[in-house]
């Protein structure tokens, strides 16, 4: 009988030992129940704290928290909230998000039960969209704000589908930012300058290519500036640069961009090498805007882009890197053209000289016929003469009966 109660009081205290001590600390077991607020009952008002406790919008005590461990794994995590709102039995549902997604307590979900809190949280189809509202496509909820990206909404009791709006932003928006230059072609020699092509590029302060267009660097921007030049004279050319509004702001608004003219290379040309800082300016709203209309053109409407334009400053060059002289300046170079040449022209009209030397020719063809021809004649006649002569005298040598 010793040996029975023996054995009974060694179970027990086994049993005993594999309790924790919180259990009788006040008489009750803590772990695990799931009364969160320590009601006396778990109910959604558990899930409703809980959540509220995961997304750090309140804290729990000691006790609240031992409650609220339904894995007692010594920590209270999104496992937890899953457990609880499976053991009070809330009914799941589907949370469609289109062009975003959804959350619950920090963890992106497909599904959630009712009355849970939702997070959903929208994601443009590309960079340069700009989030409008949202619209509910089905379901019984109420959004808590539907014009921000990010909003909420109880579940309710049947699936939901969900749907971000975007548009495009004004950032997104491509213009064409066109500025008016000048080319002009001098003669440095009396050589007569030809067709020649001049072309423009963007460099940065130290006079390096900015590659513009080309992949890694700005390449939906293009740029296209050229001019065509046939003799001396002042010719008119545009340079335009088109892309997103945004890719222009930051290409353009912050200075560190200039243009210059190539050098082609070709014999007999001395290029241009001044160098023109440009900017990107808003023309309405500001006092800089208004400068930057008047500085690109005569006339600001015929310039004008959406509602930005270019404004060019002239440069100095110093320490191997562009300095801008504020002061804003049409844009414009002057090529010079040395090539001098050694034939002279003959001609009232100064013509080509191929026709000049020909007229020439003619002359001197004419006046030597006019004295060569005559002095052939007269030789030819003495010469007849001569041969008579001699002739009849040899004649009257051999037959001494002529006279």
């Amino acid at each position: 009988m010793k040996k029975k109660f023996l054995g009974m009081l060694l179970s027990l205290c086994l049993i005993v030992s594999l309790v924790p001590a919180a259990v009788f600390a006040d008489g009750t077991d803590p772990i695990g129940t799931g009364d969160v607020n320590m009601d006396g009952k778990v109910d959604f008002l558990d899930v409703i704290l809980l959540q509220k406790y995961l997304e750090g919008e309140c804290t729990l005590d000691e006790n609240q928290h031992l409650h609220a461990d339904m894995d007692g794994d010594g920590s209270v995590d999104i496992a937890d909230f899953n457990a609880l709102q499976e053991d009070i039995g809330l009914p799941m549902f589907d949370v469609n998000v289109t062009y975003g997604y959804a959350s619950v307590a920090g963890t992106e979900v497909s599904q959630a039960r009712q009355i849970t809190k939702v997070t959903i949280t929208a994601i443009p189809p590309s960079p340069d969209m700009k989030f409008v509202k949202w619209i509910v496509e089905y379901g019984n909820i109420h959004l808590e704000d539907e014009g921000s990206g990010t909003t909420s909404f109880v579940m309710s009791d049947q699936d939901v589908s969900v749907t971000a709006i975007f548009e495009a932003s004004p950032d997104a928006e491509v213009i064409t930012l066109t500025i008016p230059y000048t080319t002009t072609v001098k003669k440095g020699g009396n050589g007569n300058p030809g067709k020649t092509t001049f072309d423009l590029e963007l460099i940065d302060s130290h006079g390096d290519s900015l590659g513009v267009g080309k992949e890694g660097s700005y390449e939906d921007v293009t740029v296209k500036a050229s001019v065509t030049t046939n003799g001396a004279g002042t010719y008119k050319g545009e340079m335009t640069i088109t892309g997103s509004v945004k890719q222009l702001k930051n290409l353009l608004e912050e200075g560190g961009v200039y243009v210059r003219q190539i050098d082609a290379g070709e014999d007999g040309w001395t290029y241009d090498d001044a160098v023109w800082a440009v900017f990107m300016k808003r023309n309405t709203g500001n006092e800089d805007g208004e400068i930057a209309e008047m500085a690109v053109s005569d006339d600001p409407n015929d310039y004008v882009t959406s509602e930005y334009s270019a404004v060019t400053y002239p440069t100095t060059y110093a320490d191997k890197a562009y300095d801008v002289v504020w002061k804003p300046t049409a844009m414009s170079f002057t090529n010079t053209y040395d090539v001098s040449s050694n034939e002279e022209y003959v001609g009232a009209d100064g013509g080509d000289s191929d026709k000049d030397s020909g007229n020439d020719t003619d002359k001197n063809a004419k006046t030597g016929d006019d004295t060569n021809l005559a002095l052939l004649f007269a030789l030819l006649g003495l010469s007849a003469a001569g041969l008579a002569g001699t002739g009849i005298y040899g004649r009257r040598k051999a037959d001494p009966h002529i006279k």
